[in-house]
């Protein structure tokens, strides 16, 4: 046997050729995941300069949007009371009509909710990514709740127009629409009214919230950021709209504050959220001013959930729900999207100091 046919049946031969071809596959699959993750990270940062792209853009058309409602308002000054100080509706019949100033307060209602429905769907179609920051819309939201507490005629023409917008659009305003899921039905409206210094006892909420539900009613919660408030919420009902005097509404209620930020595990924090109940609330408004409520504090990035420690007859009840992902209902080009409830039902005993 020659010296080349024994090195070919050698063992030790082969060994040292799969041996090189171990390496070669490995050096390949190395260049390769280094191809791939060069163009992984093209296509990141593609993604990333499309994203400021767009917020740019968005904002462009917000501000153009928020433009228009101003120079209008400055063509028509005498509009200005209707939408910002509590100037009340002018009246439709009787020497005080003024159909041609109504035309125009009408109109600029329209505007105003198409300014909201712009803005929400500007931020409904903002695309997701991790590593290029956001726009803030929370201010954008603040503003709007507090243009139509400002405004009898904005909140006049919501009621009369509630089938010309998704229902979305009005909760931002604080307007809730409760709805049988099948259906459509409505079943009841709400309205979020903000309490922003549980401090301040001559507010107007303040001091209905304490009525209400008790003078220590506010003790303990927290304020900040637009989306850490205590909310009174009430149904939209005449028995709310007249000066209360000495007497109570009897129409139900809820009061609802942050009580505690608690930090978890992997950077998560969880709202916990006090909710008192007042009359009788059925589930579904109770479930509709959750998921409101959710909608709200998944503006702060931070927060990943939110439980709800219900004070009810007998032991304290809590409901933890998900703010980072959302899944759409049975109508989702209408309703409002669903935060997801992440834990079961459980009861927590009852504090000796409650």
């Amino acid at each position: 046997m020659t010296a080349s046919g024994s090195l070919v049946t050698s063992t030790t031969f082969w060994t040292a050729v799969g041996s090189i071809a171990i390496a070669v596959t490995a050096v390949v699959a190395v260049l390769a995941a280094l191809f791939a993750y060069r163009q992984v990270k093209g296509l990141r940062d593609q993604l990333d300069v499309s994203v400021r792209q767009s917020r740019s853009q968005l904002y462009g058309q917000v501000s153009s949007l928020n433009g228009q409602i101003h120079d209008a308002l400055e063509r028509h000054t005498e509009c200005i009371d209707y939408f910002y100080n509590q100037a009340p509706p002018p009246p439709t019949k009787g020497p005080m009509a003024d159909p041609k100033l109504r035309l125009q307060l009408y109109n600029m209602c329209e505007r105003y909710i198409d300014f909201v429905d712009g803005v929400i769907e500007q931020k409904r179609a903002m695309p997701a990514t991790g590593r290029v920051e956001s726009m803030d819309w929370s201010t954008w939201d603040s503003y709007f709740r507090f243009l139509y507490r400002s405004s009898p005629v904005l909140q006049e023409y919501v009621r009369e127009n509630l089938d010309s917008y998704p229902d979305y659009i009005f909760a931002v305003l604080g307007y809730i629409i409760v709805r049988e899921p099948e259906s459509g039905r409505v079943t009841s409206k709400w309205v979020a009214h903000e309490v922003t210094d549980p401090d301040d006892a001559d507010g107007d909420d303040n001091r209905l919230a304490r009525r209400l539900f008790g003078e220590r009613a506010l003790d303990g919660t927290l304020t900040g950021f637009p989306w850490i408030r205590p909310w009174l919420f009430h149904p939209d009902a005449e028995a709310w709209d007249n000066d209360h005097g000495d007497v109570l509404p009897t129409a139900p209620a809820a009061l609802t504050s942050v009580i505690a930020i608690v930090p978890g595990f992997a950077g998560r924090w969880r709202a916990d959220v006090s909710v008192r109940w007042r009359g009788l609330v059925d589930a579904q408004a109770q479930e509709a001013l959750r998921q409101w409520l959710c909608a709200t504090l998944s503006a702060g990035e931070r927060l990943t959930s939110a439980r709800f420690v219900e004070s009810v007859p007998g032991p304290e009840r809590a409901r933890e729900y998900e703010l980072t992902r959302t899944v759409e209902p049975a109508e989702p080009s209408f309703q409002s999207r669903l935060h997801p409830m992440v834990e079961p039902r459980f009861r927590l005993p009852r504090s000796g100091g409650r």
